[in-house]
């Protein structure tokens, strides 16, 4: 089924584009009443796309983390800005991270894997390549991350496992059920950058 929505998603996203293309070349030919349209038909077909592709990462995710051990999180099929909007909800003291190897991904190179490193790299939080699994990144101090604006909330239909001892969620918005926090994702403000940018 997700497979079905990355593909639609990937057509509508090219329609977007080719929209935004003749809306720059209208916009360039003066043109502007159809810039403008055809400029806000490719935001509404970036926003369609965006949609499937968040409603896929919700259905890879839980797919994934049907009944997932305590305070381990599987991130594998997703693109690597959901995995690290995911990744960046949680509000552990430890963490396994289940990132892959990268043998699905293109040539096999992992790309989830650096994105969740560089991601505790500039949050200073430790983390460390599982000995036993370098598919698995264990990550320290998750629970002293500070909200991160911008970013969407997991899925609620994920089963929660009780908090650990000393577990605070509440400093960070979340709640003793769920170990996640998080902002709705920041709006656009304009639908182009060749006729209407606000």
């Amino acid at each position: 089924m997700e497979s079905q929505l990355r593909e639609q998603a990937i057509q509508i996203r090219n329609e977007s584009k080719e929209k935004g293309q003749q809306a720059t070349q209208a916009y360039n030919e003066d043109r502007k009443d159809q810039a403008h349209q055809l400029s806000v038909a490719s935001k509404d077909l970036k926003a369609q796309a965006d949609a499937l592709d968040r409603q896929a990462a919700m259905q890879i995710f839980n797919e994934h983390n049907p009944t997932s051990n305590p305070n381990e999180i599987d991130l594998h099929g997703l693109y690597v800005h959901e995995a690290t909007d995911f990744l960046a909800n949680v509000r552990w003291p430890e963490a396994r991270i289940i990132v892959g190897k990268g043998n699905h991904s293109k040539d096999g190179v992992a790309v989830v894997k650096p994105a969740v490193l560089q991601f505790c790299q500039e949050h200073n939080l430790r983390a460390e390549v599982d000995p036993q699994n370098s598919g698995v990144i264990i990550v320290y101090g998750m629970d002293r991350l500070p909200p991160i604006q911008g970013i969407s909330r997991p899925p609620a239909q994920r089963p929660q496992q009780p908090p650990p001892q000393g577990y605070t969620p509440q400093q960070y918005g979340g709640n003793a059920q769920s170990p996640y926090v998080g902002q709705p994702a920041k709006q656009e403000e304009s639908c182009c950058t060749c006729c209407c940018v606000m």
